[in-house]
């Protein structure tokens, strides 16, 4: 606790650690926000992973109660992480019910609608899948489920509006389907289908237009995230006039109007919300952390992205800002390199955008690069950093002939983490056609350097452990399997020692292989020596690993080292 009586993320971690019910219930009492933060920026540990890791189902219980949020991982792992996650793999069956049972309570409390059955899980499944007739036979045999929502939320007109299923809304409609209720979000069938009209680097899906056409038609009513979609200009003034706060900048909320506006490529009604006080910039705070930290919306970056040029000199011309860091995602420069747009980049350094040092080593400008080293050495990690990313080794080499560090340094390791990303080939980059082969080129560089291959990074996992859970970006799968073995065979010719225990998944580098279904991974770690039964829990053991997966040929292979 701290001198004043207010309690720290530290303190609930702890109690829950420690399965201490009375002192979280206490913390919870005075500070309930405290149950979703996380330990720190760099650290996205949360109560709930605390009791659960330590098996106290009595103060899962309690942070569930108190609203915890069970379904988030930890970076850079979140798929294995997640409490539930962890309480299934470990064989806390006690834990799992709990989370389960809370799960299903708070959905039945959320909406009165929600109907937990075997069919209304069939209707919601056809319907997801596009299989129209499917889902009305279903509806033939059972009308009630008609306006039954799903155990996730959203109605059945909902889900088919949101999937642009225009065929399947005009049927619903017909039948009397209720468009008057909203999701457990505050969502309409409407919002569902102008929410999806326009997806992430996807053109207009003209199915969700159709479906928003037509619910408007049958009186669907229109919030105002909708109305900015669709450009409905007069809504929004009369809107502003009935609710003129939620216009007024506040640096402690987000409501993300702007960024709306912006993505459907309205330059009028971008110009109509900052006239009625929106702030360009679009800031807000980061609330799962303690610190609460700020970062900027994407309205610019946004614009910068997509060569939306009037859009973003207007605003430029209102006081956004060109350099404004948007948290993990880079800043409106680097949207317009992502680009390759010139015309975009002149327009943004004409209004004070600056080509960063993380930026020149992102995106290989290597002449940037180095006129900043020479100007300031000091800034050799953070360049390497950007350089292993971006995939540029002469800017690499110049970096590391900078850097005097020991072998054992921990600074290496997030430094060697970076080739690993392959980051040019992320679903986030527009461009990919880059020569990949300078990833690995890269790792061995550094690791030439004389820098040790078992240096310890985030909660006790290795570069060995990585290895097998990296090259997954927004569920798309970025890194092949040869390129895998080739940085894995590059760390163990260094010398990486492979019998050894992770902290939070208390495995071995070939139980993760396991985990993951690494075949070739895990035949070169047994290969090259690995212990096969080693780790720091009985559940934890490559083989278990292996059978509670499902990888029967990691099974079969590790069996034959036994």
């Amino acid at each position: 606790m701290t001198t004043n009586g207010s309690y720290k993320i530290a303190d609930l971690c702890d109690a829950a650690a420690e399965g201490d019910v009375g002192k979280m219930r206490r913390i919870l009492h005075a500070q309930p926000d405290l149950v979703n933060v996380h330990m720190a920026e760099s650290d996205e540990h949360r109560a709930i992973h605390y009791a659960v890791v330590n098996g106290h189902a009595d103060a899962v219980r309690v942070l569930m109660e108190a609203g915890a949020d069970h379904t988030s991982g930890i970076y850079p792992h979140r798929d294995a992480t997640d409490a539930l996650t962890m309480a299934r793999e470990r064989g806390l069956d006690d834990i799992v019910h709990i989370l389960q049972e809370e799960d299903e309570r708070r959905k039945l409390a959320a909406c009165k609608n929600i109907a937990i059955t075997r069919e209304n899980d069939a209707l919601f499944e056809a319907v997801q899948e596009g299989r129209d007739a499917d889902a009305l036979a279903i509806l033939d045999r059972h009308p009630d489920l008609l306006d039954a929502c799903h155990r996730n939320g959203g109605s059945v007109i909902h889900a088919a509006a949101s999937r642009g299923r225009y065929q399947l809304v005009q049927e619903l409609l017909k039948r009397g389907a209720d468009i008057a209720h909203l999701t457990p979000e505050g969502q309409s069938p409407l919002d569902g289908a102008v929410h999806n009209i326009r997806g992430r680097n996807r053109p207009i899906d003209e199915g969700c237009l159709i479906c928003a056409g037509m619910l408007l038609q049958a009186g669907c009513g229109q919030s105002l995230e909708s109305a900015i979609a669709l450009g409905d200009v007069a809504f929004v003034r009369e809107y502003a006039k009935q609710h003129p706060h939620r216009f007024q900048s506040n640096d402690s909320d987000r409501d993300g109007l702007l960024q709306i506006a912006v993505q459907n490529d309205n330059i009028d009604m971008t110009r109509l919300l900052l006239d009625l006080g929106l702030d360009p910039d679009d800031k807000y705070q980061l609330h799962h952390y303690e610190s609460k930290p700020y970062s900027w919306g994407q309205p610019l970056a946004h614009a910068a992205g997509h060569a939306q040029y009037e859009i973003a000199e207007l605003l430029l011309e209102r006081g956004a800002d060109p350099n404004a860091s948007i948290y993990a995602s880079g800043n409106p420069v680097e949207a317009a390199y992502n680009n390759r747009d010139d015309k975009m980049k002149g327009l943004l350094f004409r209004y004070g955008g600056v080509l960063t040092h993380i930026t020149a080593g992102l995106e290989g400008e290597t002449s940037a690069a180095a006129v900043a080293l020479h100007n300031d050495p000091s800034l050799a990690e953070r360049l390497l950093w950007a350089a292993g990313c971006g995939g540029d080794p002469n800017i690499v080499g110049m970096c590391l002939r900078q850097l005097d560090w020991e072998a054992n340094d921990k600074r290496w390791f997030g430094l060697l983490e970076q080739p690993l990303r392959l980051w040019r080939a992320s679903p986030h980059r527009r461009f990919r056609d880059f020569d990949r082969a300078v990833y690995p080129e890269i790792f061995r560089m550094i690791l030439d350097r004389g820098v040790s291959p078992n240096l310890v990074g985030r909660f006790g996992y290795r570069l060995a452990h990585r290895m097998a859970a990296c090259g997954v970006v927004w569920g798309q799968t970025i890194m092949t399997e040869p390129e895998r073995i080739a940085f894995a065979t590059i760390l163990l010719d260094c010398g990486a020692d492979l019998d050894v225990i992770d902290d939070l998944l208390l495995s071995s580098p070939l139980g993760w292989a396991a985990r993951w279904g690494k075949y070739d991974l895990a035949r070169l770690y047994l290969e090259r020596g690995a212990n096969p039964t080693l780790a720091g829990a009985e559940w934890a053991t490559p083989l278990a690993w292996a059978k509670k997966k499902g990888h029967d040929d990691i099974a079969d292979l590790i069996e034959r080292y036994l």
